[in-house]
């Protein structure tokens, strides 16, 4: 009984977290404020954390980093420009499931192994039946390492997170198989 009220809880935590994720995307007049809002909600799920957001585009990508705390491991878009190429950013879109830091290196990811060390790193795909919209990278320190419960409650809500950034895209931006997507 016990373990049913505590599954039911963390069911329903989610369900709470996804709700309150799609009311604050709801008034996003542009693309950066849909950006930051849901790297904003994500932080505040998972404490301590920064979020980068990688779109694929027609001839490469872009990354969004949200504004963070001061005390969180430095990692900037230079950094992630040497360790993502456009098809590792499209490998990891396409994965198809939560994304732990080694299997970002079997994809392709070339960060630092010092930095590696000291950074707990996961990654949710934003793509869905060959339409790769790009992914989610949430890191931290690894002294408190990102469990995978946490981003469960991420993956419920990916599905609405890539409609809301199609929705606020201009379709010449995109790659050709995301049109319909």
């Amino acid at each position: 009984m016990v373990g049913a009220h505590g599954q039911f809880a963390q069911k329903l935590s989610r369900l709470t977290f996804v709700a309150g994720f799609y009311e604050t995307m709801l008034g996003c007049g542009s693309l950066e404020t849909l950006l930051d809002k849901a790297a904003l909600t994500i932080q505040s799920r998972i404490s301590g954390a920064r979020v980068a957001i990688f779109l694929l585009e027609k001839h490469g990508f872009d990354i969004h980093i949200a504004p963070s705390p001061e005390n969180v491991l430095p990692i900037n878009r230079e950094d992630f420009q040497r360790w993502f190429t456009t098809q590792t950013v499209g490998n990891i879109a396409s994965a198809g499931q939560v994304c732990t830091k080694q299997h970002l290196l079997t994809l392709g990811m070339q960060a630092p192994p010092a930095l590696l060390k000291q950074v707990s790193m996961m990654a949710l795909p934003l793509g869905v039946l060959g339409c790769a919209v790009g992914f989610v990278l949430v890191w931290r320190s690894a002294q408190e390492p990102i469990q995978g419960e946490q981003m469960d409650s991420l993956s419920a809500a990916a599905a609405g997170l890539r409609a809301a950034i199609l929705a606020h895209r201009d379709p010449a931006e995109l790659k050709p198989n995301c049109m319909n997507c």
